[in-house]
């Protein structure tokens, strides 16, 4: 679990966050975050409009304003949101980006969250709430071989981001019913090229396997609305999370049954 990096905005409680906003412009001329740039809404992507936190658990949270937050999987997340999946279990589940986002984005959807930061309940709990999906976003604290224990009535997905821990908690062995899911899994950049391998092997036989690299974001990637609102250094240090090694996702998908 990464510790909330601490700032003037994140001391402030909530109702004086506003005041402290305006006072923060009024100082040096230019927003304070993301989510100022933004006025509290996801600027782009495919959770563009969600209305969010002012604060991240563990995350850089102006890139998620930014809509510029792990771009690389905006393609995949699009395909996932096209899928009619029935149940979604995300583990690590921070503040609820994706769990909300996901929740937003697919109204036929029943999202599973799972963390083990005691503060996340109640800030996903208001974000669900702002964005209207409150009765299908469901805290479920850690996960475990039982949250998968009953068998899903339709497409199932899993979307795991558990700073290092995907190896131990992704392994069908302990929990077969892994088998049954798609899955969009971060590699974190503490692992070894081993564990990818090791993870992707698991599910080689039953899924096909995409695989792809974060890359270091530039003002290009901002939305065109918001280019030239900051200085450079500025929107890239927003947009970038500072990790000392890349990440890289997996996104395997179970192959096609034959008909019988």
């Amino acid at each position: 679990m990464i510790a909330q990096r601490v700032t003037l905005e994140s001391l402030t409680p909530e109702p004086m966050r506003p005041v402290v906003r305006r006072l923060w412009r009024r100082l040096i001329g230019r927003p304070l975050d993301g989510w100022d740039l933004t006025g509290g809404r996801v600027a782009a992507g495919p959770f563009r409009g969600m209305r969010y936190a002012t604060f991240g658990l563990g995350s850089v949270i102006c890139a998620k304003m930014l809509g510029t937050y792990e771009r690389e999987l905006h393609p995949w997340l699009d395909e996932i949101i096209a899928t009619p999946y029935r149940m979604i279990h995300v583990i690590g589940c921070a503040e609820g980006y994706y769990a909300v986002g996901l929740a937003r984005a697919m109204p036929a959807s029943t999202v599973l969250a799972y963390d083990l930061d005691p503060r996340v309940p109640s800030v996903l709990a208001g974000i669900a709430a702002r964005n209207g999906v409150v009765d299908r976003v469901r805290f479920s604290g850690e996960f475990t071989a039982a949250s998968l224990a009953v068998p899903a009535t339709g497409a199932e997905l899993i979307v795991c981001d558990v700073e290092g821990e995907e190896l131990s908690l992704l392994d069908p062995t302990a929990t077969p019913r892994l088998l049954d899911c798609d899955l969009l899994v971060e590699i974190h950049d503490g692992q070894t090229e081993t564990d990818e391998h090791i993870i992707a092997s698991r599910f080689a036989t039953t899924h096909a396997i995409r695989r792809v690299v974060a890359k270091l974001r530039t003002c290009d990637d901002l939305p065109p609305r918001l280019r030239g609102q900051l200085p450079t250094d500025v929107a890239e240090k927003m947009m970038n999370e500072g990790r000392s090694r890349g990440l890289t996702w997996l996104f395997m998908r179970r192959h096609e049954l034959p008909c019988e």
